[in-house]
């Protein structure tokens, strides 16, 4: 009787697994948070943390715990039924930083990137109700435009994320080009929603 042994990723395969993980949601929020806290100095640190934390580290939390105990099959939610019932469970913690940022008046960009974060959330929970959209892309596209209406042009820096992120969950065979691309539009449009009422 013999026992197969999976094959290790090698070459492509490897560095799409990389970028994949760099390049998932709460990964690239986090580098976000951090720079903005960074780049706007003590007095953005509360509120910068207090988004972070409700609206990336408890449901990231969540999640691991649900792969810990194999409620879940992996961090990336691969399986269109499992999205189903986990992406639910983690709107209301960004919810209720929303409604307590706007209360609390916390600077707008945090409110911003909260709302941002948020819809995105929301948009993605409800298409994958029926279709398994690419959450990575939709985040990579997020982070990335709130990025460049945070810092401006020196956020163009890093224009080169999103396609490399959209590349590796299809090399990965994570989602096809139709799941990709419409990743791309829901992380652009909910952005240019999100930030519609701040730009009024």
């Amino acid at each position: 009787m013999s026992v197969e042994v999976p094959s290790l990723p090698t070459g492509k395969d490897r560095t799409a697994q990389i970028v994949s993980h760099l390049g998932s949601p709460p990964v690239l929020a986090t580098f976000y948070f951090l720079i903005l806290a960074l780049s706007g100095g003590p007095p953005l640190y509360d509120s910068v943390g207090a988004a972070w934390s409700v609206v990336i580290c408890i449901p990231s939390l969540v999640l691991l715990a649900a792969t810990w105990g194999r409620r879940v099959s992996d961090l990336d939610l691969s399986r269109l039924e499992e999205r189903k019932k986990f992406l639910p469970i983690t709107l209301p913690f960004g919810a209720a930083m929303l409604v307590a940022a706007v209360l609390l008046r916390l600077p707008v960009v945090v409110q911003e990137s909260t709302a941002v974060i948020v819809l995105v959330g929301v948009v993605g929970t409800l298409l994958s109700q029926f279709w398994k959209v690419s959450m990575h892309v939709s985040g990579a596209f997020a982070v990335f435009w709130l990025a460049l209406v945070a810092f401006g042009a020196i956020a163009l820096l890093f224009i080169w994320v999103p396609p490399i992120v959209a590349w590796a969950r299809l090399r990965l065979h994570q989602h096809d080009l139709p799941q990709v691309l419409v990743g791309a539009l829901v992380g652009s449009v909910c952005v240019a929603a999100a930030l519609y009422p701040f730009v009024r």
